[in-house]
């Protein structure tokens, strides 16, 4: 059964990942409109917390994995959302105390293992 194409991509608002078709990418200019928006909308904070969480949930669904037979696989998942995790921890710094120390606590061993 093939995916479903989100209407964005239908409209050349985002463009899949060569090779990933669950993952997206956009023109900076269009991401740069988008964060106008999101901070125009006075659902900023919400929203970064919420993206903030799934991450760091990934991180730590992945801890376990570290050491084992999937190893390979779960780090480069981490990989994937690296820019991800940058992501959160810029905004958590000033945002969420508890959740910046939560990214760096569940987030650490992926650095240590990946450099």
């Amino acid at each position: 059964m093939p995916l479903h194409r989100p209407p964005l991509v239908d409209k050349s608002l985002v463009r899949t990942v060569e090779g990933h078709d669950d993952r997206f990418t956009m023109l900076e200019t269009i991401r740069e409109f988008a964060q106008e928006k999101l901070e125009d909308s006075g659902e900023e904070d919400d929203i970064r917390l919420a993206h903030a969480a799934f991450f760091v949930q990934l991180a730590a669904e992945a801890e376990p994995h570290l050491f084992g037979e999937n190893q390979t696989t779960w780090l480069n998942r981490l990989e994937r959302d690296h820019d991800n995790a940058r992501s959160l921890l810029a905004w958590a710094v000033t945002g969420s105390e508890e959740m910046a120390i939560a990214a760096a606590a569940y987030w650490s061993r992926f650095w240590n293992m990946r450099g």
